[in-house]
């Protein structure tokens, strides 16, 4: 097995090189991987849907109510009276919160600014 490929090496790379992930062993396991049904395979892949963002159906009403809940996170200061409402509030701009980072890819102090909680609750 130990057969120098080229000249050069230990002579196992044929089998598994561990930096390029190649050789006879990975490309074997990966043609076995790729053979599986669904129900057999150690990680299931999961599809990512389009559409993330809020439905298009949205009224306005939902549209202002979020931005209610945004003024309110930023104005509220983490006390033991106000985790709940801020809670609530993060909860209920979720799906605008995960649709406005996928579309815009802000950075993170742009994340902060709008959503400052993120630094202050730990949940």
């Amino acid at each position: 097995m130990k057969v120098q490929v080229g000249g050069y090496g230990e002579g196992f790379e044929h089998l598994y090189d561990p930096a390029s992930h190649s050789g006879f062993l990975e490309m074997r396991l990966r043609n076995i991987r790729r053979k599986l049904e669904e129900v057999q395979r150690r990680y299931r892949r999961h599809k990512r849907s389009r559409d993330v963002g809020p439905s298009s159906v949205q009224d306005e009403g939902d549209d202002s109510d979020i931005k209610e809940c945004i003024n309110l996170m930023k104005k509220l200061r983490p006390s033991a009276e106000n985790i709940s409402s801020i809670k609530s509030a993060m909860q209920k701009t979720f799906t605008s919160r995960r649709s406005w980072i996928s579309k815009h890819s802000p950075t993170i102090n742009q994340i902060f600014q709008e959503y400052p909680r993120f630094l202050d609750i730990p949940t």
